[in-house]
């Protein structure tokens, strides 16, 4: 649905949906987009990749968050 890279911290958002809604604008990084994503009326998985490659830390036992994420079709 969208990707909005983050170079000042060094990632790259990635957000997906199921659905066969479109974005107003086809190019998926404009900022154009991000008012209609925000509001749209189902839920969005947002992704977080570093732009260098480097693994995400794992979350610490006790803590909130996620500690990985396996998309299959």
């Amino acid at each position: 649905m969208s990707v909005q890279p983050v170079t000042q911290y060094g990632f790259t958002l990635y957000f997906f949906a199921k659905t066969h809604d479109a974005p107003p604008d086809p190019d998926l990084t404009t900022v154009a987009n991000r008012e209609w994503l925000w509001r749209r009326p189902y839920t969005l998985v947002e992704v977080q990749v570093y732009d260098d490659g480097r693994p995400i830390t794992p979350v610490d036992e006790g803590m909130a968050g996620l500690s990985g994420i396996k998309v299959t079709p």
